[in-house]
């Protein structure tokens, strides 16, 4: 499974205006430090769908910051 254009361009992006390190990144994103670095740098890169999942998830959660408890 591959990134999007879109997917990929706001990974870059969110990690820019966070300032993260490739190794901070990929903590956040709960994948080892190669798997953070090949969907920076990599067009087209297959990735495991879960993998897709977290990144996808990670994005979203950047944009819209929902806890539990305010979901209640």
């Amino acid at each position: 499974m591959k990134l999007s254009n879109k997917q990929a361009i706001a990974l870059r992006r969110l990690r820019g205006e966070k300032n993260l390190t490739i190794t901070e990144l990929a903590k956040e994103l709960g994948v080892n430090v190669y798997t953070a670095k090949k969907a920076l740098v990599t067009d087209n890169a297959n990735f495991n769908p879960t993998t897709v999942n977290k990144i996808t998830n990670w994005i979203i959660d950047q944009y819209t910051p929902i806890t539990v408890s305010e979901v209640k």
